[in-house]
């Protein structure tokens, strides 16, 4: 009993289960967070417009911080966009939203690449020859793909960042 115990903790404990691990632990939590908290408390629009005046010329950077933290863990932006349009105009909140996005769609896409690209890559894509022709087309027409996938998928750009970073997609991309 004590031999498989240990087994089976070296296993976990290999650097690309226990990254991958790590990952799953991420997004459980997340949808956690999702699920079990009142989004109408947590994301109102007027307390998010009362807190970006409060912080007064930070006010752009406590909203792209929690712009970033709310896509991170899968809460819905848009009050967020509705606020930053509300106390800044048009221009300034698009300018804020834009860049919130940005930040947030290279952090999804570099947790996802770090933590489980590799497992994912040694467990699933090298054991199907389908699912391994489809990465190998992802890498060469990655930009193309992406970019109807952002036209179509528009609304669920962070989870289309999770993914591309399981693929083998470049960053560049």
């Amino acid at each position: 009993k004590k031999g498989l115990i240990l087994n089976f903790l070296k296993t976990i404990f290999r650097k690309n289960n226990f990254k991958f691990i790590l990952y799953l632990f991420f997004l459980l939590h997340s949808s956690y967070l999702y699920l079990n908290y009142s989004l109408d408390l947590t994301f109102n629009s007027e307390k998010m417009q009362l807190m970006i005046t409060e912080l007064g010329t930070y006010g752009p950077f406590g909203f792209i911080i929690s712009f970033v933290m709310s896509s991170l863990f899968f809460y819905p932006v848009s009050t967020l966009a509705k606020s930053s349009g509300a106390v800044w105009g048009i221009a300034l909140g698009f300018f804020y939203n834009m860049i919130g996005l940005w930040i947030s769609c290279v952090i999804s896409f570099s947790i996802a690449r770090y933590l489980a690209r590799k497992f994912i890559y040694f467990k699933i894509i090298k054991s199907s020859k389908l699912i391994y022709k489809l990465d190998i087309f992802l890498l060469k027409h990655s930009f193309i793909f992406m970019l109807f996938s952002r036209l179509f998928l528009g609304a669920y750009i962070d989870l289309l960042s999770i993914f591309a970073g399981l693929s083998a997609i470049r960053k560049n991309h």
